[in-house]
C-alpha cells in the first residue's frame, strides 16, 4: 500500500506487515480453532502499543485517521478478528474524543490502553432510529436510569466500557458511557458471528443502570448525530479491513503462481493467469485508493460520509470477489489447510455486514 506515504508511515507499514505475518497470522490460525482466546489476541496488540495509536493525547499518540487505516489494513493481513476488535475500540475512542469534554472520560480512555472499548447501538428488533427500545428515564437528582437490551456488540464481555444509545420518554436519543463493572449491566450469552467466530460479541442487558450527567456523551438529543458520524468512521475502518483481506489474497496468489509449475514453465508465465492476476490487482488498487481517499477526507475535516460509503461498499465487494477468483485460479488446493482462502472467504463475507448490508449502504 503506497499512497504517497511519509517516511514515518512507510516505516510503520513495513513494521506492522512484518508483525502481522510473523506473529498475528500463526496466532490467528490457533484462535480460529479455539486454541487461543480473543483476550490473548488483543493482548498481542497491546504489547505492540497499537491501541494507543487511536487514543487522544495524553492517553495515546493520537495518530492521524489515515495512519489508523494503515494499521488496520496491515493487521487484517494477519488476523481479521484482531483488526475488528481494534477498529471497534478506535471507533468508540473517537466518539469520546470528538463529543466528550477533555477530562470527562479520562478513566475510560486510560483503560483503553489495555482493554478494548465497545459501542452498543443495535437492538434485538433491529436498532434503527425508530427501533430503539433501550430507555433512559431521568431521575429527580438529574441522573438517568437505563433499561433495555443491546445485541451484536463487538468486544462485548471483554470491553472496559460501552457507549450505549438510548431514548427518553420524549423520544430524544442520547449516548451514555457505561463502565463494564457498573451495577445493573451484564453481558449475556456470547453471539457467534459466522465468518468471525473469534471476535468477542455479546448481547448486553441494562437493568436500571444508573448513570450521572457526567456520563452523557454530547448534548441533549445528539445521540443519533453521534451515531451517524461514528458509523461513517466505522465504514472507513471496515473498508481498511477489507483492503487487508485483499492484500493477503493477492500475496497468496503471487506466491502460488510463482512456485507452481504448469507444463514446462511457472504458472505466472501463463497468459490467462497473468490476465486474472491483473484483474485481482486492479480490484485491490481500486479498494486501496477509495479507502485512502476517505481517510484523508476525515483528516482534512471534510464531509466524508459519501466517500466512506463508497470505500466500504467497493472494498467489501472486491474482497469477496478477489477471494472467489483466487480460489478458482488455484483449484482444489484453495480448500485445504495449506492456504487460508476458505477462512478468508468467510471473513470477507462477514465484513460486508459489519456496518450494514450493501443495500443499506448504497442508499446513504
Amino acid at each position: 500500500m503506497d499512497e504517497n506515504l511519509t517516511a514515518e508511515q512507510r516505516d510503520l507499514w513495513q513494521h506492522l506487515t512484518t508483525f502481522s505475518q510473523e506473529k498475528l497470522a500463526p496466532f490467528d490460525a490457533q484462535l480460529s480453532q479455539g486454541q487461543q482466546t480473543s483476550a490473548e489476541a488483543y493482548q498481542l496488540l497491546v504489547n505492540e502499543g497499537l491501541p494507543e495509536l487511536g487514543l487522544a493525547k495524553p492517553f495515546g499518540s493520537e495518530a492521524s485517521f489515515s495512519e489508523q487505516i494503515l494499521v488496520l489494513a496491515a493487521i487484517a493481513q494477519g488476523s481479521v478478528s484482531a483488526a475488528v476488535m481494534l477498529a471497534s475500540t478506535w471507533t468508540a475512542a473517537a466518539a469520546l474524543s470528538l463529543y466528550g469534554k477533555p477530562a470527562q472520560f479520562a478513566e475510560t480512555l486510560q483503560a483503553a490502553k489495555q482493554k478494548p472499548l465497545a459501542i452498543a447501538v443495535t437492538e434485538p428488533d433491529g436498532g434503527g432510529r425508530e427501533a430503539i427500545q433501550c430507555s433512559a428515564s431521568k431521575q429527580a437528582d438529574g441522573s438517568w436510569s437505563l433499561t433495555g437490551d443491546k445485541t451484536l456488540v463487538v468486544n462485548g464481555g471483554l470491553a472496559a466500557a460501552y457507549i450505549v444509545l438510548a431514548k427518553t420518554l420524549r423520544e430524544n436519543r442520547l449516548q451514555f458511557v457505561v463502565p463494564a463493572g457498573q451495577a445493573g449491566l451484564r453481558a449475556l450469552q456470547p453471539v457467534n458471528l459466522a465468518g468471525l467466530p473469534a471476535v468477542p460479541m455479546a448481547t448486553l442487558r441494562l437493568n436500571g443502570v444508573q448513570v450521572s450527567k457526567t456520563q452523557l456523551l454530547g448534548y441533549q438529543d445528539q445521540g443519533v448525530t453521534i451515531a451517524r458520524h461514528i458509523n461513517a468512521l466505522a465504514r472507513v475502518m471496515s473498508a481498511a479491513i477489507s483492503v487487508g483481506i485483499g492484500q493477503r489474497t493477492m500475496a497468496i496468489v503471487k506466491r502460488y503462481t510463482r512456485e507452481r509449475v504448469l507444463g514446462k514453465s511457472l504458472l505466472n508465465m501463463d497468459a490467462v493467469v497473468q490476465l486474472q492476476a491483473g484483474e485481482l490487482a486492479t480490484k485491490l488498487r481500486m479498494s486501496e485508493l477509495l479507502t485512502w481517499d476517505a481517510a484523508q477526507q476525515v483528516d482534512q475535516k471534510r464531509d466524508f460520509e459519501t466517500a466512506a460509503t463508497m470505500a466500504a461498499v467497493t472494498s467489501s465487494q472486491n474482497g469477496v470477489s478477489m477471494v472467489q477468483q483466487a480460489s478458482q485460479l488455484m483449484g482444489g488446493v484453495s480448500t485445504t489447510s495449506t492456504l487460508p482462502l476458505t477462512q478468508l472467504m468467510a471473513e470477507a463475507q462477514a465484513i460486508t455486514l459489519a456496518t450494514g448490508t450493501l443495500t443499506q449502504l448504497t442508499r446513504k
